[in-house]
């Protein structure tokens, strides 16, 4: 039995119960490695006096039996959380996305993920939203509102400007919610492997994306006006439409 420790800043877990307890880990800890913990079921960080208020990185990867997040309103300073191939998993903690100096979040192949977000507004500082191979994600919001209510007032939520990568690929959707035109600093954004027929318009807004990937697409027959059809800077990358034989004379229309 480990005993509880003030020095220990990285720690890296082999194997573990289904639900161990992590009272004894120190406030200084930052980084905390639980890959491929294999029988993790539970995660629980412990009551109010055990707050990690120090810790940055999380790994949870490979966690398969890992059936539900922990409550991460102790982890206010974290800033990469790995949750890929926990396949388990089918719903989040919704403090997970009230995590405002989080850059980088993983929910790769995540096969039974249900839940999506239910509004990313407060991630101010996420550069890096990764869905890929989530294959139950058939729908998804991203900001439900532009003003959030907090202590009985209703105040106007910050437009996402930091998120620059959006990996949706391969999740099933049938949409692409509207309001993905909100994600202002958007620059990388990968669709392919879904079966929506179009995209919206709101997709037009994206004034700073540069690489667009529509791959494997196969019920796509419509775009919108996107930003960089004329873009007289170059330098754009956009893969649509390709790979499968039925489809490879077909023409895409663009909405005007």
């Amino acid at each position: 039995m480990l005993q509880k420790s003030q020095e220990i800043r990285s720690f890296r877990m082999y194997k573990t119960t289904a639900d161990p307890p992590f009272n004894w880990i120190s406030y200084k800890t930052c980084y905390l490695n639980l890959r491929d913990c294999s029988s993790l079921v539970r995660l629980k960080f412990g009551d109010n006096k055990c707050k990690l208020s120090s810790l940055i990185v999380l790994h949870l990867s490979g966690c398969t039996k890992l059936e539900s997040t922990p409550d991460f309103l102790g982890l206010l300073n974290l800033e990469y959380l790995d949750l890929e191939q926990c396949t388990s998993l089918v719903h989040m903690h919704n403090s997970i996305w009230a995590l405002e100096k989080l850059r980088s979040l993983s929910l790769r192949d995540n096969i039974n993920l249900k839940g999506g977000p239910n509004g990313i507004a407060c991630m101010t500082s996420l550069h890096t939203l990764d869905f890929q191979g989530s294959s139950n994600l058939s729908e998804l919001r991203l900001v439900i509102s532009r003003r959030y209510t907090t202590l009985g007032k209703s105040i106007p939520s910050q437009v996402l400007e930091a998120l620059s990568f959006l990996d949706l690929g391969f999740c099933n959707l049938s949409k692409v919610p509207d309001d993905i035109g909100e994600l202002k600093g958007l620059e990388r954004l990968n669709l392919q492997g879904n079966s929506f027929t179009s995209l919206p318009y709101t997709i037009g807004r994206l004034s700073r994306l540069a690489y667009l990937n529509l791959e494997q697409c196969f019920n796509l027959h419509s775009l919108p006006q996107l930003p960089f059809f004329n873009d007289p800077l170059g330098g754009r990358y956009f893969k649509t439409v390709s790979g499968s034989r039925n489809q490879a004379n077909k023409k895409i229309k663009i909405r005007k």
